[in-house]
């Protein structure tokens, strides 16, 4: 394997630490050819365990409150629906009272039209469904 692909699959990646570290690296090989890589290569065995300690502690971390964060959405989505669903079926009765209500209105219309034939019996009973 060559000496810059080991070197990329063994840098930290997106700290200042991986950075400099990069730096140096490439300064040295540069410099002293593949003698300097042997020594960037201890060099990096020495500081890598700690290095990468603190990264998978870091992606674990990320990890744990990625997940946190996806559950507390799932919730609040699960929420969402069954609020959406109670409005549904409010909104349906509503409209189911405004069909009956438009349903007596018109009774109450043929009923006027009835009434006017002299019937008392239907004149009372437009004059009750009227006050309701």
């Amino acid at each position: 394997m060559q000496y810059k692909e080991r070197a990329k699959e063994s840098k930290p990646r997106g700290s200042r630490e991986g950075l400099l570290l990069r730096i140096r690296e490439e300064i040295i090989s540069a410099t002293l050819g593949e003698n300097g890589a042997d020594l960037c290569n201890h060099a990096r065995s020495r500081v890598s365990p700690s290095t990468n300690a603190m990264a998978t502690l870091e992606q674990k971390r990320a990890d744990e409150k990625f997940l946190t964060l996806a559950a507390e959405q799932k919730r609040e989505k699960e929420n969402l629906h069954r609020k959406i669903i109670e409005l549904e079926k409010k909104l349906e009765a509503k409209q189911a009272l405004e069909l009956e209500v438009e349903g007596m209105r018109g009774a109450l219309q043929v009923m006027k039209h009835m009434g006017d034939d002299g019937d008392m019996e239907v004149k009372t009973k437009m004059v009750e469904i009227g006050k309701d």
